[in-house]
Parts: C-alpha cells; structure tokens; sequence
C-alpha cells in the first residue's frame, strides 16, 4: 500500500467520492465535505489531499493557511531570541519593545485528518514531511513565516510531539486551552523542520 500527494482540492476532485472520507472525527469529515473547496476557491485556507495509489482513494487531508502566533515577552523570551536571528527579523530589538507580547507570521496547521481505514500507516507523518517541504519552500520565496503552528486536540499532540513540535509558551502539556474543545498551541521552529524534514 503507498500514497501520493493529490494536490489542492478543487471541485474536480469529487470523483473521489469526498463523502465516503470517515477520519472518525465528525467535524473533520464535515469540513472536508461542505467547505474545504470553498474555502480554497476564497483563498481563506489551502486544503491539500493525498491518495491510495492502488484504489486512488482519498487518504488524507491537511489544510493550512498564513496566520499569526502570539508570544508573550515575558514567558517566550528564548523563542522571540531565536526568531530574531531569522533575516526577515533582523533589526527588530524586542526588549526596547513595551508590549506584552509580539505576533509572528506563520504556517497554521488548521486541520490534518486520515482515514480511519488507513491510520497507524506512516500517511500522517507522510502529511507533516510534505507540509516541512512547502514550509521551506514558501521561505525561498521570500514568504515571512517563522513557525508551523498547530492547535492539537489532546488525543493528537503525542502525533505531533513525536514529529518535532514543542508547546508554545513552554506549556508543557499544562497550559490548556478551551475554544470549542481542549487543545494545546505548539509548534516547530525552523532549526526543527530542518531535522525532522531530512532526517
């Protein structure tokens, strides 16, 4: 069994049958069902897909868009020194700054989902590798974004640990927060994507 990246979803793509798509998160299925297209064609999100190459089944989806990512002076002063050593930083001194906190443009993993049928098959860390590589290459770019980003449910940080991130604020698997349901901001830097994408 092997996968392949499938590109951007258009509305070309319902031949794949999106609705037959069960990550066994409801919410999930219903946004790639009801809005991924439309928000693409608004430019609101990119959802990207991958397929099983021997059925060309719909395996899995990870949408993303620019957003930024708050840290605060006090708590984040490690990781605003690092960011401050990036070339599209430079110049910026934080400490002469009397603000709170800073926003960074990022990379935001908004949504990352697999199907049921093909969880536990290396496709979710196939989807982050992928997603390393469109980091550094909107970097190339001249696109401005420090970190990936990601707000992971509790039952998807280990996922995430696992692939490099860390947890914003230096949380520690403590500091939860609570929007619709439970989840912890964490990240990967740069000097992570790094090691994880060519490791």
């Amino acid at each position: 069994m092997g996968f392949c990246y499938g590109g951007a979803i258009t509305a070309t793509l319902f031949n794949l049958n999106l609705h037959k798509f069960d990550c066994g998160e409801a919410k999930l299925n219903k946004f790639l069902c009801k809005y991924a297209i439309d928000d693409s064609l608004k430019f609101l999100s990119t959802t990207n897909v991958w397929i099983e190459k021997d059925f060309e089944r719909l395996a899995g989806f990870c949408t993303n868009k620019v957003s930024n990512l708050e840290l605060k002076l006090e708590k984040n002063k490690d990781d605003i020194s690092y960011l401050m050593q990036m070339p599209w930083n430079s110049g910026l001194d934080f400490e002469k700054f009397n603000f709170e906190s800073l926003n960074f443009p990022v990379l935001e993993i908004c949504d990352l989902a697999v199907d049921q049928e093909y969880q536990n098959k290396g496709l979710g860390t196939k989807i982050i590798n992928d997603l390393f590589f469109k980091f550094l290459k909107l970097i190339s770019n001249d696109v401005c974004v420090n970190f990936i980003f990601v707000k992971a449910l509790d039952d998807s940080r280990y996922f995430y640990e696992k692939n490099g991130f860390q947890y914003v604020e230096h949380s520690d698997k403590s500091d939860l927060y609570q929007i619709e349901r439970p989840y912890y901001p964490m990240y990967i830097n740069f000097d992570g994507i790094i090691d994880n994408a060519f490791k």
